[in-house]
């Protein structure tokens, strides 16, 4: 099982899979973040998409990069503050996260 998809569990999260991605829903960002808090996990990224209708797409206004920040504790911060501007009801987030200091892992699998 991956990075995402224990935070999830541990979470009481269920991804939702489109494709090659496993989502978060909208209201399910902050009990994510919290559990990338929880692990010391930076959030590099975060990239919305729409759904509606059994319909994915990606929502190009709302695409962040928090790759230049090096405290986890901050770019959780960040992904919750921007997560929070963009997000509506039926919006997924695909996350890209990472250990300090290691291993790069998104919500693909």
């Amino acid at each position: 099982m991956g990075l995402i998809n224990t935070l999830a569990r541990r979470a009481g999260l269920r991804l939702i899979r489109v494709g090659g991605l496993q989502l978060v829903a909208f209201p399910d960002v902050p009990d994510f973040l919290d559990a990338c808090m929880a692990a010391e996990l930076l959030v590099l990224g975060v990239e919305g998409f729409g759904y509606e209708d059994g319909e994915v797409w990606p929502d190009m206004s709302a695409i962040a990069d928090f790759s230049e920040l090096t405290s986890s504790h901050q770019s959780v911060v960040e992904a919750r503050m921007f997560a929070d501007s963009v997000g509506r009801p039926g919006m997924l987030f695909d996350f890209t996260v990472s250990k300090e200091g290691g291993l790069m892992v998104s919500t693909m699998y």
